[in-house]
């Protein structure tokens, strides 16, 4: 057991994520544009969402959001979010050089619908009022 927690990460594997990516064009060409659409009404109906800001520009083409907040905790709103049960990622600041402060990460696979956004939005601004 002492060797193998060598190979323990924080991160999953990026080159996995690479390949799942890829596989799931050649299963479907259709999943990724839905996705990507999820994610551009995700970004309308999360921004300002309990204080929270998204990084990315609205078309963005990634099916990926992420939040910033000036003040809240992403690893605290994370766990509380959990409990409501959403999943979303804390990102923290050793993730990326360009990182100042950590983020919240929302994916919007394509089977999300606007009600699951809009209740992710409601949970965020419950969390800023209890705040």
């Amino acid at each position: 057991p002492g060797q193998m927690r060598r190979f323990d990460a924080t991160e999953p594997s990026n080159a996995a994520r690479l390949g799942l990516s890829l596989a799931a064009r050649t299963w479907s060409p259709t999943v990724l544009p839905v996705g990507i659409a999820a994610a551009a009404a995700a970004r309308v109906l999360l921004q300002g969402a309990g204080g929270w800001e998204v990084v990315e520009p609205v078309h963005d083409p990634t099916a990926i959001t992420t939040l910033w907040h000036r003040t809240a905790d992403p690893f605290a709103s994370r766990a509380a979010l959990i409990t409501q049960g959403f999943v979303v990622s804390a990102v923290p600041v050793s993730r990326a050089d360009d990182l100042t402060q950590p983020l919240l990460r929302v994916s919007t696979p394509a089977w999300v619908t606007p009600g699951d956004v809009e209740a992710l939005a409601a949970a965020l601004e419950s969390l800023a009022s209890r705040a």
